[in-house]
């Protein structure tokens, strides 16, 4: 049986054509030798240019075997495309008839058969399907750990997806856990993958802001935002910059919060993202009020109210007020004056939110000080009931403070201690005093 290299050397002779003739300015004919000889094997492009000026279909160069790795590899050509431009379901179609027409068992090109698991799990998680994390698993068991990184990298990426979307107790462990496999896949950075590698390491940071493991995103984002300078690629970076600015703030280093957002605001401005951009005036308030800049912190937030009020973006519009409201609060501003504001967007907010614990504890507190000392009780209490485990507040040790005064003036002396005990343990310092003895 004739080789590749054999039946196109004896093409050419039929039609008396040398090597320098049949290859043109395509491949050279040095090129055509090795292939003629069986040393190089021609890629797909040039095996159809090759069988186009030698008027043979491509099949009659290849074995059978031959020919569906050729198919195999036009079609993972063609699904790449459609997924880089985010038309998923040709993608299904073609990929899931191909699989129908072989036995993945006897499928001699393992590799390939990889290729097609990861192309088709990509496509299903984009449209959110759930036989996405099947055949993205699978994928990983056919690609080879260091010839196949990028495939790999984006396998174990929309894993990390799949597993944020099913929202399970153990959804954001496992979505670090494959977001890290996907870091470490792609360890050798280079000019063509660095926006891949971005990518993968911005949703392992957010992944593990998420689980509270500031100390590993830290160092996480200084050493990919070294490979974005190398590289003069800034994807991601404002958002990287905001993950940065919120790893700082929970160790109360404000300063560095308020520097990392103001780069996160100067690259969002360059970039015309005006959202991103007043999103970010919203978290500098927030930072300048932990701070105490309150002057600062209420003139960023009402640039950000300003702008969502003007662009009728509600649930951001709503964020921003509530900052105010804080920031209002610790600034000792009037009470009225702050529960009109709380009236205005309380139904707006979602029970699940940290903010309307936050702003029902302004309100428990605002009513201890008038003397409402029932209604201040059960404001603190399902503000309270809100935060539940949640230590991530500025308010929680108010909301200990306010028991505590309320505890005592009724005379319940033991839970008044407890929840004085929780006001030393937290680590929000009490900037605001409550006005009630």
């Amino acid at each position: 049986m004739l080789t590749l290299g054999q039946k196109i050397k004896s093409a050419r002779k039929e039609l008396g054509l040398t090597q320098a003739e049949l290859v043109g300015d395509r491949i050279t004919r040095n090129q055509l030798s090795l292939i003629e000889n069986g040393i190089n094997n021609p890629s797909i492009p040039t095996l159809e240019f090759l069988a186009e000026r030698l008027g043979r279909p491509v099949s009659y160069f290849l074995s059978d075997d031959d020919f569906l790795k050729h198919e195999c590899i036009s079609l993972i050509t063609k699904c790449e495309h459609f997924n880089e431009r985010g038309d998923y379901h040709p993608t299904v179609n073609n990929l899931e008839n191909f699989l129908s027409s072989i036995e993945p068992e006897e499928f001699t090109y393992g590799d390939l058969l990889g290729k097609i698991y990861a192309l088709l799990g990509e496509a299903y998680n984009k449209i959110g399907d759930k036989r996405a994390e099947e055949y993205l698993l699978k994928s990983i068991d056919y690609l080879d750990y260091k010839e196949h990184t990028i495939y790999l990298c984006k396998a174990y990426k929309n894993l990390g997806n799949v597993s944020t979307v099913e929202k399970t107790d153990d959804s954001d462990r496992m979505a670090e856990e494959y977001y890290s496999k996907a870091n470490e896949v792609l360890s050798n950075i280079t000019l063509d993958n660095i926006v891949l590698k971005l990518n993968v390491t911005y949703n392992l940071a957010q992944t593990q802001a998420k689980l509270n493991k500031y100390e590993n995103l830290v160092p996480l984002i200084h050493e990919i935002l070294q490979y974005s300078q190398k590289y003069k690629i800034y994807h991601n970076f404002g958002e990287f910059k905001m993950l940065l600015a919120n790893a700082h703030a929970q160790y109360a280093n404000y300063k560095d919060a308020v520097a990392c957002i103001l780069k996160a605001i100067e690259y969002f401005t360059f970039t015309s993202q005006d959202t991103s951009r007043n999103m970010c005036y919203t978290n500098l308030g927030v930072y300048y009020r932990l701070a105490k800049d309150y002057q600062n912190s209420l003139k960023y937030l009402d640039l950000s109210i300003s702008y969502f009020k003007a662009t009728d973006n509600h649930k951001p519009l709503t964020n921003a007020k509530a900052e105010k409201i804080k920031t209002l609060f610790f600034a000792a501003n009037n009470s009225d004056q702050i529960k009109e504001l709380i009236g205005e967007i309380f139904g707006s907010i979602n029970e699940k939110q940290i903010n309307k614990a936050d702003l029902l504890t302004i309100l428990a507190i605002i009513n201890l000080e008038n003397g409402e000392i029932d209604d201040s009780l059960n404001l603190f209490t399902n503000a309270e009931e809100l935060f539940a485990d949640k230590h991530d507040s500025e308010f929680i040790p108010y909301i200990n403070l306010g028991l505590s005064k309320i505890y005592k003036h009724i005379g319940e002396w033991e839970r008044a201690y407890q929840y004085l005990t929780k006001v030393n343990d937290s680590k929000f310092e009490i900037k605001r005093k409550i006005n009630f003895e």
